[in-house]
């Protein structure tokens, strides 16, 4: 990911563990094309800002094999977020661009049901063995990982 981020204009400066490297270097050969399901999860539209620009040349670079899902947890579960999700619906509809972030990727309010989630990358998936690479809060990688465990999905942790 970083190499892509890299390749469209991104500075990225990473740490690599000494005499291991990065686990997701052979990544490519791993997943040879097939499909790559990317879910981005942040509480506000501020925080997709930085990285959205990136994220739509990804997306437009291989459109055929990268999927996106990005969630906005602060959304609060009432009437005015409930508006706020018509609104995004019906213009999202209209525009096939996502008001939030300028995405054709829909934004959803709330947070992911990740069982649900990830079951759905595991049927939809062609390969033979479907792989979790993440990269975020301890909280967050102690709750996917026992739902990767269930579905026999290995669970690959990155810090950066």
């Amino acid at each position: 990911c970083t190499r892509q981020l890299a390749d469209l204009g991104a500075r990225v400066i990473k740490v690599e563990r000494p005499g291991v490297g990065d686990f997701a270097r052979a990544y490519d050969q791993r997943v040879r094309g097939e499909a790559s399901h990317f879910v981005w999860v942040n509480r506000d539209q501020r925080s997709f800002e930085w990285f959205a620009e990136l994220l739509g040349k990804l997306h437009a670079r291989y459109p055929d094999t990268l999927e996106v899902h990005i969630y906005m947890t602060g959304a609060k579960s009432d009437l005015h977020s409930g508006l706020a999700e018509l609104a995004l619906d019906l213009m999202y509809a209209k525009t096939n661009v996502d008001l939030l972030t300028g995405l054709r990727t829909r934004t959803q309010l709330g947070h992911p049901n990740w069982r649900a989630l990830l079951t759905e990358f595991k049927k939809g998936s062609r390969a033979a063995r479907t792989e979790v690479f993440f990269c975020g809060p301890d909280g967050l990688a102690q709750a996917l990982a026992p739902i990767c465990g269930e579905l026999q999905m290995p669970f690959h942790v990155e810090r950066f």
